[in-house]
Order: C-alpha cells, then sequence, then structure tokens
C-alpha cells in the first residue's frame, strides 16, 4: 500500500523491520531492493538484491521456509523462477548507476530467460551506446529474435529507448516514425 502511494521511505522502513525480523523470507529482500534502487541507494539495494538471491537458494535446497505466497509476483511469474532473473535484472541496473559496465554486463550474462531476452539485450545497448558504440549497440537489439508480429514493434521502441538515453533525439524519432 505505501509503495502504491509512492511513500518509498515509510515501504523501506516496513520492510527493513520485515526482513530484520524474518531474515530467511526472500520476496521482502527483492522488493527491499527494488525500492532502495529506485531511490538511488545502489550499495543498500545490492545487499538486499544479494540477500534475497541467498534467501531463494535457502529456500529452494529446503534449508528455509518457502511460503505458499512468495512467487505470486507478477514478475516472478512471468519469468517462472521466483524473482530470480528480476533480481539480476535489477543488479545490473545497480552496477550500472554505479558506473561498472563489466559487473552489469556479468549479472546479465546470467539471465537464460527467452521471454526477457529484448529486456536483456537493451540493458545491454543501453552500456554499449554509453560507451559510444551506438552502432554495435542498435544492432544488438535489432538482432533479437522475433516470436509474433508484436515483437517486431517491440524492437522499434527498445532500439528507440536505446537513442534516447544517449541523447540522440533524432535517431530515435526516425525509428518511431
Amino acid at each position: 500500500a505505501l509503495t502504491s502511494a509512492q511513500r518509498y521511505v515509510d515501504a523501506i522502513a516496513q520492510l527493513k523491520i520485515v526482513t530484520r525480523n524474518k531474515p530467511e523470507l526472500a520476496a521482502p529482500w527483492l522488493s527491499l531492493g527494488a525500492l532502495q534502487l529506485e531511490l538511488r541507494a545502489t550499495r543498500e539495494a545490492e545487499t538486499s538484491l544479494q540477500r534475497f538471491l541467498a534467501a531463494r537458494a535457502a529456500a529452494n535446497a529446503g534449508l528455509a521456509p518457502k511460503p505458499d505466497d512468495e512467487d505470486d509476483d507478477e514478475d516472478s511469474a512471468r519469468s517462472g523462477d521466483g524473482g530470480q532473473t528480476q533480481a539480476w535484472l535489477m543488479l545490473a541496473q545497480a552496477a550500472d548507476q554505479r558506473g561498472d559496465a563489466k559487473a552489469a554486463n556479468a549479472w546479465l550474462d546470467k539471465i537464460d530467460n527467452p521471454q526477457r531476452a529484448l529486456e536483456v539485450q537493451t540493458r545491454r545497448a543501453t552500456l554499449l551506446a554509453r560507451q559510444g558504440k551506438l552502432r554495435e549497440a542498435r544492432m544488438l537489439v535489432q538482432q533479437v529474435p522475433e516470436r509474433g508480429p508484436e515483437d517486431a514493434r517491440a524492437k522499434l521502441l527498445a532500439e528507440s529507448q536505446v537513442l534516447r538515453e544517449v541523447k540522440r533525439w533524432g535517431d530515435a524519432h526516425s525509428i518511431l516514425v
């Protein structure tokens, strides 16, 4: 409720209480990391996301409880991996915020999820574009396989997004018209 009301600081405070009282639960760590990342508390977000991954691993190994509602998150259901892909994407974003493209790519390398291929390649392309490798960045997005007609449109939007990230407004506009 606090997150929906954009009361992120209050939501973080509540999530910290939950993670302190029940550190073995994975889902609160993921939510905490996402909010910390939103507020650009990069180091704290990385710590929370690492704790999420550790709690997921423990739950999957049977070393920690796995509540029935822990997999109800929309992204978790979509990816089918209990939020692991989402955590890796956020860890890549955190590394990018710190200016560490190598670490960001290392997190993206962990993702092998065809449903998220365009998202992963768009993140990679953005990293390349920021390094001045705009041609390579665009090719990366263009080479993502299309599973259906909506994918072609999504690729154009993703390529435009990469161009906007590096303030190539005219190029971004020309793709969309």
